[in-house]
Order: structure tokens, then sequence, then C-alpha cells
């Protein structure tokens, strides 16, 4: 792919653009070409590539020295004209306008601090919960077990769980969960924050994360297979730019080596906990901090 005849790159994005500049201008656009595939394979599934997020990361040449907390490539633009871009790229450019940049490899490691261990818990207890009155949540003929009801999307209830999980990384404290709290965490719903992902960094005290799936799966950092916490987005299902099916990660049942996902099923309207989803699509991303 070649970037530099369809490049706008702004002032924002020069100064950790430099050396990949130098090395453009000089005819070898690899190290550009490679890091910008990386960040649009992890951001939008290729359904035409031949090779995963994993392996573009390993083609990846661009060190990334100190944290970056905003994407540089948020405003790089291709002329409207230009005939060599593809629609792909294009899209791509669209998603690194609130894509959160990716700093290297696919976390490889467990998050096991006091936000991954509250979303555990929450988690939990509203799988447990039930429907209908706090009974036992069921377990289906597909072997889910099926507790509450679906939000307007399902990413609201997602950023509302996190939010909660969130605070723990600085109290320390995860309270347990009430049902007035459950049922208001099973009834979020979209249009408070609909378009940004908090950077990282930003010294929040809690996670205020997107509450609809297309901004949402722009969020966090990639996660290894084998590395899934609790907590953990996973998204899959893609049409077009947008994954279909929002979840998060439950709990790694280690003995059985298999990771349970709790997700809002659209065919039953249902919060439904199943194995973790195994399509080419699926991106796992972690947006809570680590505290431990």
């Amino acid at each position: 792919m070649k970037l530099l005849p369809i490049l706008v790159i702004p002032a924002m994005a020069m100064a950790f653009l430099a050396t990949l500049l130098v090395l453009v201008f000089g005819g070898v656009d690899t190290a550009a070409a490679s890091d910008f595939d990386y960040q649009c394979e992890v951001a939008i599934p290729n359904p035409s590539s031949t090779s995963t997020a994993a392996t573009r990361q390993s083609a990846r040449t661009v060190p990334v020295s100190t944290p970056v907390t905003v994407n540089p490539y948020a405003e790089l633009t291709f002329a409207p004209d230009d005939a060599s871009v593809s629609g792909r790229q294009r899209a791509c450019a669209a998603a690194m306008r609130t894509a959160i940049y990716q700093q290297g490899p696919p976390l490889s490691e467990p998050a096991t601090g006091a936000g991954a261990r509250c979303a555990g818990e929450t988690i939990a207890a509203l799988v447990n919960r039930g429907s209908g009155g706090g009974a036992a949540a069921e377990t289906t003929g597909r072997s889910a077990s099926e507790t509450g009801t679906a939000a307007v999307e399902p990413a609201a209830v997602t950023a509302a769980v996190l939010h909660r999980a969130s605070a723990a990384v600085s109290t320390g404290y995860c309270p347990p969960l009430t049902d007035a709290e459950g049922d208001m965490l099973t009834a979020a719903r979209s249009g408070q924050n609909v378009d940004r992902c908090p950077l990282p960094g930003g010294g929040l005290a809690v996670l205020d994360l997107p509450d609809n799936a297309a901004a949402q799966s722009l969020c966090g950092q990639l996660v290894a297979t084998g590395a899934e916490s609790a907590g953990d987005l996973v998204f899959w299902g893609y049409r077009g730019t947008v994954p279909t099916r929002v979840g998060m990660v439950a709990a790694r049942q280690r003995s059985a080596g298999s990771v349970l996902v709790v997700s809002w099923d659209p065919t039953s309207g249902k919060l439904v906990q199943l194995a973790m989803p195994s399509g080419w699509d699926v991106r796992v991303k972690r947006v809570l901090g680590d505290a431990a």
C-alpha cells in the first residue's frame, strides 16, 4: 500500500510520524504502511485479508517508545478525487479519527487488578440474578445461561458495567451488586456518550465508554488469545465496519482452558453466557486499568 501520494498529514500528527516520513520520502514506505495496516486490521476486520492482526503485528516495524495518547492517524485524510485510494483505506482513515492507537503487540498477560476483579464479580452477579424477580439463571439447550433483557443498544449495558468496575481501580473496593443497581445496569440505554473512547492515561476516576457498538469497538488495546480477562470487551459478527455482537469476558475456566463471555443475544433479547466466539473477526479489547 503506497501512502505517500495520497496522504495529507496535519501538523498534529507530524511529530509521531517524522521518522516514518523520512523512510517514505526515501522511497521505503514499509514502516508506515505496516503500522497503518495493523491499526486498521485491529479497528476494522478485513474479510478479504489473508493475514490476521497478529501476523500484521509481526510485520510491523514502527517502534513506539513512549505512550501515545492521541492516535497519530486521527487527522489523516485522502484526496477525494484520488482514484488510487480504496474504499478500505477510506474506511480505515475514518476509523482512525476516534480509534485508540495500538501501542504495541496484543496484550499477552491477563489482567489481575481490582478493575478486572470487580468486572468479573459484577458480571457474575448479573448472570446469577436470573430473570423475572431474581430466579436462578436458566440453562438453555445450547449450554448457555440467560438472564435479564437486552437494552436498545447492548453496548450501553457493557459501558454501564465497566463504568462500575472502573471505580474499583482507584478505590480497590467493589460493593456487592444490589437488585436496584442490577436493574439499572441491564436497562441502560444509549445516548450518554456516543462517539469518543476515553484516552489512555486520561486520569479519570471512572471509565466512560461510548454506548454504541460502532464507537465502542474502536476503544482499548487488543488482547492476545490466552490473555483474556474478566471485563475485556469482545466484538464479533461484523457487518462492514460495525460489530453486530458485543460482549464482555466473564471468566476464564483455567481447568477447562476455556473463556466464558456474556453478551446480549439479539434472537432471545436476553443476557447470554457462552463460550468465546472463534470467528475470523473476533476482537478482544482491554479498556480497564489494572491496579493491583
